[in-house]
C-alpha cells in the first residue's frame, strides 16, 4: 500500500513536470486542489456531514492553509525548475524543519543529538542549492521556501488535530 502511495506521488510529480511545459503554475495547482477534493467531498456527504467542518480555531487553519498554498505551488515551481531528483532531495530535508519547528510551535524538547542531525541535514541541503553559484540560489531558493512551508503546514496540523476533526483541517488545506 505504501510502495503503491508513493509510486503515485512520484508519477503524479513527474506529470507536473511535463505539465509546466505548457501550463502555468497556478493551473496546475488549481487542478491538482480540484482532483484532491473529490474524496474530501465523499467525506462531506457521510454524516455529520458539513458539521464536521465546525471549528473553533478559523484563522489557525487560514494560516494553515496558507502556508500549505505555498508549498504546494512552491513544489510544483522547483519541479518545473529543477531537475526532479534535486528538488526531491531539497524537500526530503522536511522533517529537519518540522524538528526546528516543533520547539516553539509545540513546545516539545529535541536533544543534541537530533540539534546536531538537524544541523548536518542543513548543511546538506545548503551543498545541494550551492548558494552563489546559481545567482540567487536559482530553483534551490524556491524548493527551499517550498520545503519549509509544508514543514509548517504539518507541525501546524499536529498542533489543530489535538482540537479539530479531520475533515476541516483536509478542507481548510484543500481550499488554500
Amino acid at each position: 500500500m505504501y510502495a503503491g502511495g508513493v509510486f503515485i506521488l512520484c508519477v503524479t510529480d513527474a506529470m507536473i513536470k511535463w505539465l509546466s511545459t505548457d501550463y502555468s503554475i497556478a493551473q496546475i495547482v488549481f487542478y491538482r486542489a480540484v482532483i484532491g477534493f473529490v474524496p474530501t467531498l465523499a467525506m462531506l456527504l457521510r454524516p455529520p456531514g458539513l458539521l464536521s467542518l465546525k471549528t473553533r480555531r478559523a484563522g489557525a487553519h487560514l494560516l494553515r492553509g496558507l502556508a500549505s498554498l505555498v508549498g504546494t505551488f512552491g513544489f510544483c515551481w522547483a519541479l518545473a525548475v529543477m531537475p526532479l531528483g534535486a528538488a526531491y532531495a531539497i524537500v526530503f530535508a522536511a522533517p529537519m524543519f518540522m524538528t526546528a519547528m516543533s520547539v516553539p510551535i509545540l513546545n516539545e524538547s529535541v536533544g543534541l543529538k537530533r540539534w546536531l542531525g538537524v544541523l548536518v541535514g542543513f548543511a546538506g541541503v545548503l551543498v545541494m542549492i550551492r548558494p552563489g553559484i546559481d545567482g540567487a540560489f536559482g530553483g534551490g531558493a524556491i524548493a527551499l521556501v517550498a520545503t519549509a512551508s509544508y514543514a509548517l503546514s504539518m507541525v501546524l496540523v499536529r498542533l489543530h488535530s489535538r482540537t479539530e476533526s479531520n475533515v476541516a483541517m483536509i478542507t481548510a488545506a484543500l481550499s488554500s
